[in-house]
């Protein structure tokens, strides 16, 4: 039988302890001064191609060329041929030119339909941001707003794969810039640190190292918690180069970020086995972080907290301790139990080899960006 004893919190808290010792941690070192890499100019050029059914749109098109006339953009139209259809084709010469040539079609109500929209000649303001997006990014345009950071499928999925190893060595009690150092991904994709996150870290109180064990994780899931301590995340970028980069960026509530773990594909009971099971239970005025590493170890399972969620609800889990009557029951009702006390709440997600892992964050609804 599973049992949640004294021995086992001790055990934890000493394993806590010991990263406060001389010569455990790693040797507090200056923050780095990272600064990003300036970015290559790209000379793109941007064509636009219609192509016309039989009787052909003569006024809308004289429009058309007189708009995108406007916005420095090559126009031309033509008969449609056989197979012709909506598509954005992009070459390179050398390292610094680009060629963005779009097809699309004019349509006999006299608006234009390309290959992912449409627009009328009254979305003349759209149509200039659409333009900019490409001469700057390329065929893909700008990847703002746009769902998997912009990525494409071929893109996206390689990125995944590389985000998906076991990290080798686990950068607990390592400064920072040491941590980064030990994921393999940053050698395919590299890390770059946006100016206010480097902003960020020479200015605002953050740890002088990680506090937080990510064993047993994949590089993706580990990097998204690590980040997290210093109150930073990341997340995929493509570049005006087309190249793709991991950009490191402050937290906040509207940023979209890499996920700590992603959403269950199957049963919790098959995820995870071990939270389902029963086990004896008994705590009086325990700390909650080291019933959370007990626990974890129990069930052999990650425990990873959102300490920049936290920070922002205004808890501080460090001072929190919580209790449990003795009582035989599920690990995971046990876990609810005690997150309970101090406003927190657990939820299961795999990260991206598949392993579990419990994400520890605030129960405290986010207030109303309105509310004063």
């Amino acid at each position: 039988m599973l049992r949640l004893s004294r021995r086992e919190l001790l055990t934890a808290s000493c394993a806590a302890s010991l990263q406060l010792l001389p010569g455990f941690a790693a040797a507090q070192q200056p923050r780095p001064k990272l600064k990003a890499d300036p970015d290559r100019k790209i000379d793109t050029k941007v064509s636009v191609e219609l192509i016309t059914g039989e009787g052909g749109v003569g006024l809308d098109a004289q429009e058309w060329a007189e708009i995108f006339q406007d916005l420095n953009v090559s126009f031309s139209v033509r008969r449609s041929l056989l197979n012709d259809k909506p598509e954005t084709i992009e070459t390179t010469s050398g390292v610094s030119l680009r060629d963005v040539q779009v097809i699309g079609r004019l349509e006999v109500d006299g608006s234009i339909t390309f290959a992912d929209r449409r627009f009328t000649s009254a979305n003349v303001a759209k149509i200039r941001e659409w333009i900019d997006g490409l001469k700057t990014y390329g065929a893909q345009g700008s990847p703002k707003g746009q769902p998997m950071w912009g990525l494409s499928k071929n893109q996206f999925d390689p990125l995944f794969q590389a985000l998906t190893p076991v990290l080798k060595i686990d950068p607990q009690g390592a400064a920072l810039n040491k941590a980064l150092d030990l994921f393999s991904v940053r050698r395919t994709y590299p890390l770059r640190f946006t100016a206010d996150a480097t902003q960020h870290l020479e200015r605002d109180a953050v740890p002088e190292t990680s506090d937080r064990s990510y064993a047993g994780m994949s590089e993706g899931s580990a990097l998204a918690a690590l980040l997290n301590e210093f109150g930073l995340g990341f997340h995929p970028q493509r570049t005006p180069q087309s190249k793709l980069e991991l950009a490191i960026v402050i937290l906040s509530p509207q940023a979209n970020i890499w996920p700590v773990g992603w959403p269950l594909s199957n049963d919790p009971p098959k995820v995870a086995p071990n939270l389902f099971k029963i086990g004896e239970v008994e705590l009086d005025d325990e700390p909650i972080l080291d019933v959370l590493q007990a626990v974890g170890d129990l069930i052999r399972m990650p425990v990873i907290i959102d300490e920049y969620g936290l920070k922002v609800s205004g808890i501080d889990l460090r001072k929190k301790k919580v209790s449990h009557k003795k009582k035989r029951t599920v690990w995971s009702a046990a876990l609810k139990h005690v997150c309970f006390q101090v406003r927190c709440k657990w939820e299961l997600r795999v990260d991206e080899g598949g392993h579990p892992l419990l994400w520890v964050m605030s129960d405290i609804p986010p207030k109303d960006p309105k509310d004063k």
